[in-house]
């Protein structure tokens, strides 16, 4: 996903927490001495100049893993520009993150409008959208935006979208299930990655098997200890945040949550191919 920022003297600041890569995740240091010195700007600066000092601390947020607080700081920016196209996107963006899709879709559509013909609007939208399989929605935006056309990337994306979408329905797995994985695949990877980080995503339909797999290959290639540590973290958590989850949306039906889990396959592995970062395969 890509934030767009506002442009301002905090800009340099902020492109510290939006580096792609791993997040320093360490309470004390550097790092702590930086959040310090942010937050002491932004507030300096929150009569002046709300929207960015509102967008700052957003994005801060998202770099502590504090979803409650980012959706707060960029719904606030986002009013408070009357939905531009930029607080949008960074709203609706965190919106995703959360698991909010609907509301998150909505304030897309809102911003392609907007946006009209801005490939990069455009671009961030519908790859947010593929890995979901939301075709309706796709379809949507394409109508919303009837002057771009889709590159041979978006189109090999749209294949597999529609492809991923018709093999879960032949093997009986409703999509709001496979959207509940997916998403917190993403919830799991953001934990440990910043917002603009890319990775790999590698799907497999093996209609023998019943059973549909999604890999997602983190930018990381070397195999060291603390690269293992962090992977094996990772799929844990994933694990374990997928067992919370399920008794909090799905308590009323987890025999059948189980059983449609089972022809589900997730898991994240390390990627030794930097140059296709940012793709999906099929």
């Amino acid at each position: 996903m890509q934030l767009l920022l506002a442009n301002t003297k905090l800009e340099e600041v902020i492109h510290f927490f939006t580096h792609k890569g791993l997040k320093d995740q360490s309470a004390f240091g550097e790092m702590g001495k930086r959040k310090a010195t942010l937050r002491k700007s932004l507030e300096s600066i929150s009569m002046k100049e709300p929207f960015d000092c509102f967008t700052g601390k957003g994005i801060l947020s998202i770099y502590e893993n504090d979803l409650n607080s980012a959706i707060s700081h960029l719904k606030y920016a986002y009013n408070l520009t009357s939905h531009s196209v930029n607080a949008s996107m960074n709203y609706a963006n965190v919106l995703m993150l959360n698991g909010d899709h609907k509301l998150a879709i909505e304030v897309y559509m809102s911003a392609i409008i907007k946006a009209q013909n801005d490939k990069r609007v455009f671009s961030d939208i519908f790859k947010t959208l593929c890995p979901f399989g939301y075709l309706q929605e796709i379809e949507q935006l394409l109508e919303l935006a009837p002057t771009i056309e889709l590159s041979q990337t978006q189109e090999r994306q749209l294949r597999i979208a529609k492809k991923t979408v018709e093999f879960l329905n032949e093997i009986n797995v409703p999509l709001d299930i496979f959207r509940f994985y997916r998403s917190t695949m993403d919830t799991i990877f953001y934990k440990y990655f910043t917002f603009t980080s890319e990775f790999r995503e590698e799907t497999h339909c093996d209609l023998s098997r019943m059973l549909f797999s999604t890999t997602i290959y983190i930018p990381l290639n070397d195999l060291s200890e603390p690269t293992a540590s962090i992977l094996g973290q990772m799929n844990d958590e994933f694990q374990d945040l997928v067992l919370k989850k399920r008794r909090e949306h799905y308590s009323d039906a987890l025999n059948d949550f189980r059983e449609i889990s089972k022809r589900l396959n997730y898991y994240f592995g390390l990627d030794f191919d930097d140059s296709k970062a940012g793709q999906q395969v099929a």
